[in-house]
């Protein structure tokens, strides 16, 4: 099963790349760096590690699978001016027609943000605490506290599933930190403060992180940037830094070599352009420009190794590029190292190919959910985001596996789809 980590997203891409493209601001508090239970030595940040191997398997040794993780918000609750969703993690087993292991986590003063699968366990994530724990919900360790003033921004896990990265830090402000903690230990390896040096050009607090393909750092996204773009800095466990400068809203691609920007909008409340950029972020080279007036340009969803984006393209002369009215898009493949685009007719029999996590879907009250990667989605190893466009009326959008029905999702019509083993 493929390890992968989920980030709190917003239930629109349109929406998102909006607030993402925009930032905010608010009256931020010096930075704090994550309470844990110790700090490594240097022998023991160079030594060998183990994946973390908790007393309970992951999913009780019963049917035959396979058996889709998934994560969805099962409850929201109102407090004066904020909502608190609480999500609930599944392992259902689609030969039993039943979940074998769930539970929830989230609510009231402690909001939800993550949740990553280190092979054997679970990592969750709320903007108060990050805690390793089994799939019955029984706690192994807390890895980390966040400290009172601070805010947990998103957690990854490595794809050994031997590390945890967490970010923190306030909208809007310089302070917060990078912090990579053991996840067999809960000893913290090392931790980068947003006000190193290293960091003068990298822009807004730190929000989004993300495993390099090779796990030997991440690549973290700012939550505010110069002229409403955010930047990006990639890091490395050995403590090199490297900012990379952006101009557009951007998608990452899995494994975080690769990214595709958009540019020259034909409106302010969307993300699609009239010019679509690859750029390879090792060399910072561009790789592949198009670039046509007369369509709106909106990428889609990167393959699951990062090889190639699938995006969409609309004839918009004049008019909302993201498709508004419109009629439905084009959709076309772009290889990561260069190349011309590829139509492609069959959008479900391509992504079928990429594996068994693309079987999983969500049937909504207006049709079935159309898959939507990019950040934060795609990025963090390969989860899977599923949501119904529309406010929701009339019948309760239903989770399938290929034609199993797993059940209804009554909350917010939103899925991360983790892994399927």
């Amino acid at each position: 099963m493929r390890r992968t980590t989920i980030a709190l997203t917003l239930a629109s891409s349109a929406l998102l790349l909006t607030v993402l493209a925009a930032g905010c601001s608010k009256t931020t508090t010096p930075s704090a760096t994550p309470t844990t239970a110790a700090t490594a030595t240097t022998a023991e940040r160079t030594a060998t590690k183990a994946v973390p191997q908790p007393p309970a398997a992951t999913v009780p040794p019963t049917g035959h699978g396979p058996v889709v993780f998934y994560a969805a918000t099962s409850k929201i609750e109102t407090t004066d001016n904020r909502s608190w969703p609480t999500w609930t993690v599944h392992a259902f087993d689609t030969s039993l027609g039943r979940d074998v292991n769930s539970f929830s986590f989230g609510g009231v003063n402690d909001f939800p943000v993550a949740v990553g699968l280190p092979g054997q366990g679970v990592v969750t994530a709320t903007e108060t605490k990050v805690v390793y724990q089994r799939m019955d919900g029984t706690v192994i360790r807390v890895l980390a506290t966040i400290p009172k003033g601070e805010t947990l921004r998103d957690m990854a896990v490595q794809h050994d599933g031997t590390t945890v990265a967490i970010t923190t830090g306030n909208e809007g402000g310089q302070d917060g930190a990078l912090t990579f903690i053991d996840i067999g230990t809960g000893k913290v390896l090392s931790t980068l403060e947003r006000t190193d040096p290293n960091l003068a050009d990298f822009g807004g607090y730190f929000s989004n992180v993300g495993w390099l393909d090779d796990d030997s750092g991440v690549l973290v996204r700012g939550g505010a940037g110069k002229e409403g773009w955010t930047n990006s800095a990639t890091v490395l466990l050995d403590g090199s830094v490297k900012v990379h400068q952006m101009d557009g809203p951007q998608w990452y691609a899995p494994g975080m070599h690769s990214v595709a920007i958009t540019h020259d909008f034909a409106n302010g409340f969307c993300a699609a352009g009239h010019e679509l950029v690859l750029r390879d972020l090792g060399t910072e080279n561009v790789v592949t420009t198009l670039t046509d007036p007369t369509k709106g340009f909106l990428p889609v969803e990167w393959a699951p190794d990062g090889s190639q984006l699938l995006f969409a393209s609309w004839t918009s002369p004049g008019v909302d590029a993201c498709g508004a009215g419109i009629g439905p898009p084009s959709y076309s493949l772009l290889p990561a190292a260069g190349g011309a685009a590829q139509a492609v007719e069959d959008v479900a029999a391509l992504r079928a190919s990429w594996g068994p996590l693309y079987a999983v879907s969500l049937d909504c009250p207006e049709g079935s959910s159309a898959p939507f990667g990019g950040w934060p989605q795609a990025m963090l190893n390969g989860t899977i985001y599923l949501d119904c466009a529309s406010p929701i009326s009339g019948p309760i959008p239903t989770l399938k596996f290929g034609d199993t029905v797993i059940g209804p999702v009554p909350e917010a019509a939103s899925v991360y789809v983790l892994g399927v083993n």
